[in-house]
């Protein structure tokens, strides 16, 4: 109420004539800040997401504002580069102003889906930020609780990882490119579809970096063709290799 008065005649009224139209002005300076927090030696930041920049209709029917998820997307690529890193990913939280009603929503941010990104280390990163935030990344390691004689609360340990399992699951899921890949997917638990996926596109990422680094340091220049062709050929050689890298 207060920006839409501001906004209308009645500015005049406002002494100094100020309005609200511009505050922190993080949306435009959020590499500034982060860098800021960054020389400050901060290692956590709280996130609270303005879901009217993302659902501006107020429904997923409505339509999903991409710019408002390509900002959040370029915002946590910084946190993780700056602030939380990547090597303390497992025990540094981002606080996102969420409920986990709203958690499948943060599957968005990351972009079209596991399946399409080009480095799927960063997504594994953005995706355990969801799990944990949950408090659900437990049952990618931890196995399914099997009744112990002197355990007495088997049953309660039991549903809580079958509630997790199942939520973990759907999340994952939720984050495939695939649409269809849970109807043909054999894999029962979380746990086994997060290890399929690491061992296919780490293991398919290891072996594309040996293969580039292996044509860099393997390249020599002959005889038989012209000077300024190998050079562009190992100038590509050495984009393909800094990209892999």
């Amino acid at each position: 109420m207060t920006d839409l008065f501001r906004m209308t005649d009645r500015i005049d009224r406002i002494e100094d004539g100020s309005n609200g139209n511009v505050a922190i002005d993080m949306y435009y300076r959020f590499k500034e800040d982060i860098d800021n927090m960054k020389k400050m030696g901060f290692d956590s930041f709280r996130v609270s997401i303005s879901w009217s920049r993302i659902l501006p209709g107020g429904r997923r029917c409505a339509g999903v504002n991409k710019e408002g998820i390509k900002y959040y997307n370029k915002l946590i690529d910084a946190l993780l580069a700056n602030v939380i890193g990547e090597d303390h990913i497992d025990h540094q939280i981002i606080s996102f102003n969420i409920t986990l009603l709203m958690i499948s929503w943060l599957i968005l941010f990351f972009g079209t889906g596991i399946a399409a990104y080009q480095n799927f280390k960063r997504c594994q990163i953005k995706l355990m930020l969801v799990l944990d935030i949950a408090k659900m990344d437990f049952v990618l390691t931890k196995p399914k609780p099997k009744p112990v004689e002197e355990s007495k609360n088997y049953d309660k340990e039991l549903t809580s990882w079958e509630n997790a399992d199942k939520i973990c699951k759907s999340i994952i899921l939720n984050a495939l490119s695939n649409e269809l890949f849970d109807v043909y997917c054999l894999m029962k638990h979380a746990h086994e579809i997060w290890d399929s996926l690491v061992n296919k596109y780490v293991i398919e990422d290891v072996g594309i970096k040996k293969y580039v680094i292996g044509n860099f340091l393997g390249y020599q220049m002959t005889d038989d063709k012209v000077v300024s062709a190998q050079i562009y050929e190992f100038h590509i050689i050495v984009g393909k290799l800094a990209n892999a890298t």
